[in-house]
């Protein structure tokens, strides 16, 4: 659950470190394979600590974006058996 603050609602430390390595595993594939190795490994463990404290957990949430991303692997995956 986000801590309560004053009328307003704030992430915890779990949720606030697998946003981060969420986005690590986005921006850093650029620079070194290695550290989004790294950042999907911290976010899984992010992850299985926040289900073990019983945290807020990480929903994932659709948007416009993945209906082009979906097409795009489809037609891909086709492609490749097609060869």
């Amino acid at each position: 659950m986000p801590v309560a603050d004053g009328g307003a609602l704030r992430p915890t430390r779990l949720t606030q470190a697998a946003g981060f390595f969420a986005f690590m595993l986005g921006f850093s594939p650029i620079f070194s394979i290695a550290v989004a190795d790294m950042a999907v490994g911290c976010f899984f463990l992010t992850w299985i600590a926040q289900l073990i404290v019983r945290e807020d957990r990480f929903t994932p949430r659709r948007t416009s974006l993945d209906v082009a991303l979906l097409v795009y692997f489809a037609v891909w995956i086709v492609t490749a058996f097609l060869g």
